[in-house]
């Protein structure tokens, strides 16, 4: 059940997001692909998250849970969110992606050595194709600045 109401606030979500990248304009010259392509792509991906919650919660749906656990991991969880959003111009993307990966996915995965691999992949992965394949201004952060 919580899969398909998942699955339903991602396709509100992505359907919001749609209209959204609609109203970017476009302009007459100079990039050939245009402003809303990016957007366009991370749209299609929502959409296909949305489709796999839904394709879970059909298949194996969940038995009801007890409601009345602790907060103390949604906000322990909105704790590491806030840090990551406070520390990402002073450490800059790659360091701040980085450590918040690492403590997310570790605390996360049972696996964590894991979890340290993916987190530094794909740290460098994403760090590489903003800064060089789309040329996205990043900041660097006081270390290596």
């Amino acid at each position: 059940m919580i899969s398909l109401m998942l699955a339903a606030a991602a396709a509100i979500l992505a359907a919001c997001y749609y209209w959204g990248i609609q109203r970017i304009p476009l302009m007459g010259i100079g990039d050939p692909i245009g402003p809303r392509f990016f957007p366009g792509l991370l749209c299609i991906a929502m959409l296909f998250c949305a489709l796999l919650l839904l394709l879970e919660g059909l298949k194996n749906p969940a038995p009801r849970h007890k409601a009345g656990g602790s907060l103390k991991p949604v906000l322990a969880a909105v704790a590491v969110i806030a840090l990551y959003f406070m520390a990402f111009e002073r450490l800059g993307y790659l360091l701040d992606t980085l450590l918040f990966l690492v403590i997310t996915m570790g605390w996360c995965h049972p696996k964590r050595g894991h979890a340290v691999l993916v987190a530094v992949i794909f740290s460098l992965a994403s760090w590489y194709l903003f800064k060089y394949a789309l040329d996205v201004q990043l900041p660097a952060g006081r270390l290596f600045s």
